[in-house]
């Protein structure tokens, strides 16, 4: 097999003050995807400073028993005519996987109301390429931030979870800031790298 690179785009949505650039942050400060646990995939990270993004690679030993396969994670935060402008170009639709994470904040309905705008808005995007309608939601993370401010909590769980089963998409709670439980949502995104 000719050496091959996935790309896989990970867009981060949500409205202001929901902890994007947190996200991003401790993304790119994680031990656990560096982890010794997953030799196979030797992830790194690579830091793009103009499109406040990074990426994850991985790079596999040179032999005949390993996938010839290179797979390129980038965690994108950019506004969405450009983000639809830079991937839906790609020549081979088949070699770009796309995971959408939106955050919203329990203690903020709104937050909850304009994510939900935000994915819909990437379902229903129009490829001007292709003249048809491709949904980039196939890999999709609902993430409900600042659990640790319980007194100030305004959306349930309960109310959380059916929102995420509309929307088809995967549903955790966690606090950004907080390392312990940034690793649900870590092991999330290395489940979906490892099956792409």
């Amino acid at each position: 097999m000719d050496n091959k690179i996935i790309k896989v785009y990970c867009l981060i949505i949500g409205s202001n003050s929901v902890g994007k650039t947190t996200l991003i942050n401790k993304l790119q400060q994680s031990s656990s995807l560096s982890s010794k646990n997953y030799d196979d995939y030797n992830l790194t990270t690579r830091i793009n400073i103009i499109r406040k993004s990074y990426g994850l690679s991985k790079n596999e030993p040179d032999n005949d028993n390993s996938k010839n396969q290179n797979k390129r994670i980038e965690i994108i935060y950019i506004e969405f005519p450009e983000f639809y402008r830079k991937s839906e170009t790609s020549s081979n639709v088949n070699d770009r996987i796309i995971i959408v994470i939106g955050l919203f904040d329990i203690s903020n309905r709104s937050s909850l109301t304009i994510l939900e705008k935000l994915f819909n808005s990437t379902t229903t995007n129009k490829n001007p390429h292709t003249n048809h309608k491709q949904s980039i939601g196939f890999n999709r993370i609902m993430v409900a931030n600042k659990i640790d401010l319980i007194d100030k909590r305004i959306i349930s769980y309960n109310e959380c979870q059916t929102k995420s089963k509309l929307l088809k998409c995967r549903y955790i709670e966690c606090t950004i800031r907080n390392d312990q439980t940034m690793q649900e949502l870590e092991q999330i995104i290395l489940d979906i790298i490892k099956n792409v």
